[in-house]
This record gives C-alpha cells, sequence and structure tokens, in this order.
C-alpha cells in the first residue's frame, strides 16, 4: 500500500471525483458507460469475500497492475470508529499499513492486494456512515468507479476501447450487472443496513 497526498493524487489522475464543499457542486468525469456490478452470495460475510474475490479478478483481467483509492470528500479514511468486528478489522487493516488519523490523501493498491483490500473497503463502506465515497481509478483513467453501501460495484468506462475490453474481463470474473435502476439492501426487507453508524 502507498499512500500519496490529496494534491498529488488530483494532479496525476485529475478524473477523480470531488465535491466542494464551499459551492455545494460536484465533479464527476465524462464516461462513455456506466453500469453497477453484483454477486450472487446472500449474506454480507459471504458476499463480501465474493466481490473481493471477483473484483480481483477484474482487475487482473484487464491488465491493470495497481488502483488508486481516494475519497470525494477531505475526510480521513479513520474518521470514524466502528464495533462491529468486520469494521474494526479493516480500521486495523489501515492503521497496521500506516495510515494515520488524519490522513484522507489517496491509497495505491497492487492488483496482488486487491482481494484483501477491497474486502475491508466493503465493510468501511456499508458500515461507517461519515466516510466520504471511496472512488478506485487506474493511474491511466481507463475506468473509475466506487463500492456503494449496498455493496453494488458502481463502475464507469471512461472510453470505448476501454468498454470492449471490460467485456471480455467481466465474463472471467464472477460479476454480473445489476438489472435494476437503482441501489437496494441485498440482504435484509426494511432497506436499513445492518450495523451502519453514524459518528456519535
Amino acid at each position: 500500500m502507498q499512500k500519496i497526498a490529496r494534491k498529488t493524487a488530483y494532479a496525476k489522475c485529475p478524473k477523480f471525483p470531488h465535491s466542494d464543499n464551499k459551492s455545494e457542486t460536484f465533479y464527476f468525469p465524462k464516461s462513455y458507460k456506466d453500469g453497477a456490478l453484483i454477486v450472487g452470495a446472500k449474506t454480507p460475510i459471504a458476499y463480501s469475500k465474493e466481490l473481493s474475490v471477483a473484483f480481483s479478478k477484474l482487475i487482473t483481467n484487464l491488465g491493470i497492475e495497481n488502483l488508486v483509492f481516494l475519497g470525494d470528500t477531505k475526510t480521513p479514511w479513520l474518521n470514524q470508529e466502528n464495533d462491529y468486528k468486520p469494521v474494526k478489522e479493516a480500521l486495523q487493516y489501515l492503521k497496521d499499513s500506516n495510515v494515520g488519523g488524519r490522513f484522507n490523501g489517496a491509497l495505491k493498491i497492487e492488483a496482488i492486494d486487491l482481494e484483501k483490500f477491497m474486502r475491508h473497503l466493503f465493510w468501511l463502506s456499508r458500515c461507517n456512515a461519515t466516510l466520504p465515497e471511496f472512488y478506485f481509478m487506474d493511474e491511466k483513467q481507463n475506468i473509475l468507479g466506487t463500492v456503494c453501501k449496498y455493496g453494488f460495484v458502481h463502475i464507469s468506462i471512461l472510453n470505448k476501447k476501454t468498454d470492449e475490453n471490460f467485456k471480455k474481463a467481466l465474463k472471467a470474473s464472477g460479476f454480473k450487472y445489476l438489472q435494476d435502476t437503482k441501489c437496494y439492501d441485498l440482504f435484509g426487507k426494511t432497506g436499513a443496513t445492518k450495523n451502519r453508524q453514524t459518528k456519535a
């Protein structure tokens, strides 16, 4: 895991989405095609594992060596504690990787480490409501995406050439496209996300 200062990350990958708190505007780059990906697991624990494996396969199949992850606001990665075990483990994973309490920059993750990283990111995105939306992008800025609180991997293909390669890579990944027009809770009937907390 390589830490990258926030300004440096935007300089290298200017297509990263971001919020402007002063003017309340949100920047998102123009995309060629958008979609949401899911896996078939029926419980959150199983889903986190299956998603991370599928994601690692997808990125490897695309021939991408690493991804850069960055929040869309200046809120630090470790801004919120959570007593739910998978989230505590995710936070400890970041701490063990020398991510400090005030760090709000980007994390560069090698393809070989994506399976572990995505499993932890799933729980942070699902359960810690005060964290920003963490987007990922390859350094050539061909794909952009995020894992939402429901566990859907939202993907934006940023050019036609990448779209052609993406179709082939997706088939062998274990992902499938979400057919609905909006996200929803896969694991409950109330619409509430279990163990999701706001900062006290």
